[in-house]
């Protein structure tokens, strides 16, 4: 009963492992489209959720709308979504200047931690480097955000294929042990 629930189990796990190596093989060679497919996607799915959000509204009871913002959420989630659709590539350029202003705002607080911590540990010159890196990082990501965004997804892409040709392996490895 064990070992048909593992080898049910790998078969699944194989057939993961191959989908993936697909996805990762397109973020790799269109990291671009594949951005632009996730926006899409994900600009349909709030539309999706601001109509069902606008149809609850309609068909709730007369004395029930009194409570009831559906309708509000409905038209906020139609308009994020044709926002979305619209302004697709300065989506993709503004997440990463966020990033950008997060590191530098968390390396700045590093920075002084650093000189705070000199009298006290001797490692405070490592925490001061890495702060100052860590803030040239966000300097650059926030000046090629695009750059930034391309190269995030062909490294996660390279990453992902990497970990399900090893998990493929692995599956392929357990069926052939369990006969």
């Amino acid at each position: 009963m064990l070992l048909e629930y593992i080898k049910k189990y790998e078969k699944g796990s194989i057939i993961t492992s191959i989908l993936m190596i697909i996805v990762s093989i397109l973020l790799i060679s269109m990291p671009e489209t594949v951005l632009n497919t996730a926006i899409t996607t994900l600009a349909i799915i709030v539309l999706i959720g601001g109509i069902i959000h606008i149809v609850s509204y309609i068909i709730t009871d007369k004395e029930m709308k009194v409570f009831s913002s559906e309708l509000f959420q409905g038209i906020l989630a139609v308009i994020s979504s044709a926002i979305m659709l619209r302004f697709k590539s300065n989506i993709m350029n503004i997440i990463p200047i966020i990033i950008g202003i997060l590191i530098i705002i968390e390396s700045i607080m590093k920075f002084q931690l650093s000189f705070n911590l000199k009298s006290i540990n001797s490692s405070w010159f490592i925490l001061l480097i890495l702060s100052v890196l860590y803030i040239i990082l966000g300097i650059l990501i926030i000046l090629k955000p695009f750059d930034t965004v391309m190269t995030i997804t062909v490294v996660s892409g390279i990453a992902l294929l990497i970990t399900e040709i090893c998990n493929l392996f692995e599956s392929l490895y357990v069926l052939i042990k369990l006969k």
